[in-house]
């Protein structure tokens, strides 16, 4: 039975949702700010960010120019970036070390002596991922361990993360690529690409990863799976679970039950926590014969199994960066490189979703019942121009006003006219968007990382393609910093 109180609660939550829906609405129908495409340089008063060169990575024409970045309770940013290794006898080789810096905010320099500056050697410069947990102890994922064959070569092929501990960056496994099928097990599965990871306050790593799951030598190398794992701290170092306990599927193939259907996915994803700690992912995922495809959110059900939520059907997603609010709203902002939808003829356009938190009531003896369950709202944020970059060009945060504030790259004009822009856009309550110019015309920006410290302050990361340097750019609150000459 339910108590009459609660339930005008939920009518007048109800309302209240459709009000604040209107408000911020369906972001197709938001306003744009007006602004000059090509405004020329830009006055003091008008810009809002400092700029500092930060690394200049040796490097060579097959590195490729990732980076991570995160921010501690004292405003230190610690960064973590590919250069050629030390040990590369050969200009041309493909040895890469994994270095650690960390950039102090308030003096404006780098630390003079991280503990240890290098975290491994790889073979490779695959995607790399930074988090930190509440006591700002430091976790690292990226491809790594066991070398398996791949194309007349030899590549890592498991999910290893590093965890920095104030004195030394310690190597654990996060996930060697292990699937059950009911014609055996496959045990030459390649693990790691795409790696990414985000950590809650205990300390727990929670890893997304792309599998496949008979190596880069098989037919199916073209449909790899997305799988998640999970290490508290006390499975480090060692874990009693077995290898199909560990790592889940969050989308891919069905060969665990003896079926056929392939999709690929993974290539384009990210992974964040809901309020009560629970990973959800964001993932593009195009079925083998393309009937099916799109945009899609993975969480858990009360059953613990993995489930998929659609998004946005029929576009082709390129890049995707999520985060949530403290009032629980799910936020994702995506690039659509096409849709197959009738009158949507816009290529690399930035879009938005959000999807607001469901209504729950609690009944008198104590049971909780959705009564009003949220969709999803997508809409334009840019679609004037092209944007694109590096993968990961995009990055989001949620902003002091706790609303998405997005980093991302200006490409071109729909006439081809080169724009090479790095710029950010605040989603504002009123249903509108401010743009605000980072860097102009200097090929900054095609691959981002965005934080925020608890001032609400904002730092953009960014790797500068002609110089092949990493920089900062630091937005002032309310425009208390002016950029340097």
């Amino acid at each position: 039975m339910f108590n009459f109180e609660k339930t005008l609660r939920l009518a007048v939550l109800i309302l209240m949702a459709a009000m604040l829906s209107a408000c911020l609405g369906n972001t197709a129908d938001e306003e744009e700010e007006d602004i000059d495409p090509n405004p020329g340089e830009l006055t003091d008063s008008e810009t809002y960010w400092n700029e500092f060169k930060l690394i200049e990575p040796k490097r060579n024409g097959l590195m490729n120019p990732y980076f991570d970045a995160v921010i501690d309770s004292d405003k230190n940013i610690h960064i973590v970036y590919y250069s050629l290794s030390e040990e590369a006898e050969d200009p041309n080789d493909s040895l890469y070390d994994l270095n650690y810096g960390v950039w102090n905010t308030t003096t404006q320099e780098f630390l003079s002596s991280p503990a240890t500056s290098l975290i491994t050697t790889q073979i490779h410069s695959d995607q790399i991922s930074m988090g930190i947990d509440g006591q700002n102890q430091l976790y690292v994922a990226y491809r790594g361990g066991e070398a398996k064959a791949c194309q007349g070569g030899v590549i890592p092929a498991d999910t290893m993360f590093s965890v920095f501990d104030g004195a030394q960056w310690t190597e654990y496994t996060g996930a060697i690529g292990y699937v059950e099928r009911s014609g055996g097990a496959l045990l030459d599965g390649h693990a790691g690409a795409h790696a990414d990871l985000t950590v809650d306050d205990v300390g727990n790593v929670h890893m997304i990863y792309q599998f496949a799951y008979e190596g880069c030598d098989a037919t199916n190398y073209a449909f790899p799976d997305l799988f998640y794992a999970k290490k508290m701290p006390s499975q480090f170092e060692s874990d009693v679970r077995s290898d199909a306990e560990i790592e889940e599927q969050v989308s891919g193939n069905d060969a665990d039950n003896g079926g056929t259907f392939q999709n690929k996915t993974g290539d384009v994803s990210d992974i964040i926590l809901d309020l009560d700690g629970n990973p959800l992912v964001f993932y593009y995922s195009e079925d083998s014969t393309r009937t099916g495809y799109g945009l899609f959110m993975g969480y858990r059900d009360e059953e613990n199994n993995w489930v998929t939520e659609e998004i946005r059907e029929d576009c082709e997603v390129v890049d995707i960066a999520a985060a949530i609010a403290a009032n629980g709203d799910v936020h994702v902002a995506y690039v659509i490189k096409d849709c197959d939808i009738p009158f949507d003829d816009s290529e690399y356009s930035l879009r938005h979703a959000r999807k607001q938190p469901s209504v729950v009531v609690e009944t008198e003896d104590g049971e909780s019942i959705v009564v009003f369950e949220t969709e999803w709202e997508n809409g334009y944020v840019e679609d004037g121009i092209q944007v694109g970059g590096i993968d990961r060009h995009l990055s989001m945060v949620m902003n002091k006003n706790n609303l998405p504030q997005i980093a991302y790259f200006e490409l071109q004009t729909y006439s081809g006219n080169e724009l090479q822009n790095l710029t950010s856009v605040e989603l504002g309550i009123q249903g509108t968007y401010k743009y605000k110019d980072i860097a102009r015309w200097n090929d900054i920006g095609r691959y981002n990382k965005m934080l925020t410290d608890q001032d609400g302050e904002i730092y953009v990361l960014s790797y500068a393609n002609e110089s092949h340097s990493i920089h900062l750019f630091v937005e002032g609150v309310n425009g208390r910093l002016v950029s340097e000459d």
